[in-house]
Order: structure tokens, then C-alpha cells, then sequence
């Protein structure tokens, strides 16, 4: 996504401004692999649709899966 929200490099830049919640693109950020504690203090405002396609929070054992 092409939103600030969705940038793993910026990060830093919406924990600073959580009181703005509100302005942040909830889908973008529920897909960036590094909101996972932005998310997890703002569970209300995940989108859980597209947190299921966030990588972090799945970890795959491929060998399992064979």
C-alpha cells in the first residue's frame, strides 16, 4: 500500500502520533509487519482482513506442512 501507514520505515513516525489514530489508514497499518505493538495497544482500530495477510504473525513451518 502506498500510504504512510503501510510503510515499515515509518513506523516511528505513528507511534509518536497515536493520539491522531483517527488519521491513520487502519487497512495499510494492519498489514505492516512492523505495527505488530501499535496494533496490539489499538486492537480496536485493526482491520481484520488485512491483518491476516500481515506476515508477522504467522510463522510457517514448511517442513510441518509436508
Amino acid at each position: 500500500m502506498g500510504t504512510l501507514s503501510g510503510n515499515p520505515n515509518a513506523i516511528h513516525l505513528l507511534e509518536v502520533n497515536q493520539d491522531n489514530l483517527n488519521k491513520i489508514d487502519c487497512d495499510a497499518l494492519s498489514t505492516n509487519h512492523n505495527a505488530l505493538k501499535l496494533l496490539e495497544a489499538n486492537k480496536d482500530k485493526i482491520h481484520w482482513f488485512w491483518f491476516s495477510s500481515n506476515p508477522s504473525i504467522f510463522e510457517i513451518n514448511y517442513n510441518t506442512l509436508k
